[in-house]
């Protein structure tokens, strides 16, 4: 096998280089790119049950990826299974107003509106459930977010999500589970993912 080594290549005539039906060009990961190519994808799914009781947010989903070139962009999209309960008097009313989810690159805290001031919780996205029915505890409620990031790195990124909720202490969120869990066929289990892809510039 014979090595052809140069730095450019254009067609003699037009616009379009030709490989011969059969063949094909190979080469390692991330060796061909195109503006809007996905280069590659990273994702973690989440089964777990998790409750976060009182005021706060901690992490829940991570998700690690090693860009191929400082150019790219990294699509963030998140699926998540949160609801609320207030512990006080068995019903979601006012709790679920105030859940939500928060994106991190490593520590940074990104996703967060350029408005944000005063006393106001940045969040990526609120929780999708609000009422005051005392039915509401038993459904399971989705909320899904996207984010595009530019880190400007090759080195490798830990993006994160945390889950919490920003007023009322009697209260608690929990994932991918209904908030009342009474073992019936309208108690609904799911999953969430984080997902991230590199996309090419």
């Amino acid at each position: 096998m014979s090595t052809l080594k140069l730095n450019n290549i254009e067609a003699a005539v037009g616009t379009t280089i030709n490989i011969a039906a059969g063949d094909k060009l190979s080469g390692a990961a991330g060796a061909f790119t195109t503006p809007g190519m996905i280069i590659q994808v990273q994702a973690v799914t989440s089964h777990a049950i998790t409750t976060v009781s009182g005021v706060g947010f901690t992490d829940f989903m991570s998700v690690a990826i090693t860009p191929k070139f400082s150019s790219s962009k990294i699509h963030i999209s998140c699926s998540i299974n949160l609801t609320a309960q207030n512990t006080s008097v068995g019903w979601t009313g006012e709790t679920v107003r105030y859940s939500g989810v928060k994106l991190f690159r490593d520590s940074t805290h990104i996703a967060v509106n350029s408005n944000n001031s005063g006393n106001r919780t940045a969040v990526w996205f609120s929780s999708n459930a609000v009422g005051d029915s005392g039915n509401d505890a038993y459904r399971m409620a989705n909320s899904s977010g996207q984010y595009i990031d530019s880190p400007s790195s090759t080195s490798a990124i830990t993006y994160k999500v945390q889950i919490g909720q920003s007023n009322l202490a009697n209260s608690y969120v929990v994932t991918n589970n209904s908030p009342i869990d009474d073992n019936q066929t309208y108690t609904h289990q799911g999953v969430s993912q984080l997902t991230v892809m590199e996309i090419a510039q």
